[in-house]
């Protein structure tokens, strides 16, 4: 395939992922998620140690 290939800067991405709230909302939900799961993890590895 023939992508164009694109140069950006830290400070341009974080101004265009502010300006998507659907991009900051679902990156932050997954945040949100991925840190539930370590919960989960943890206490499912803690009870297997006790």
């Amino acid at each position: 395939m023939d992508i164009e290939r694109i140069e950006i800067s830290e400070k341009s991405f974080r101004w265009m992922m502010s300006e998507d709230a659907m991009a900051t909302e679902k990156t932050a939900e997954g945040i949100r998620n991925f840190a539930a799961d370590i919960r989960k993890l943890e206490t499912m590895i803690q009870s297997k140690l006790s």
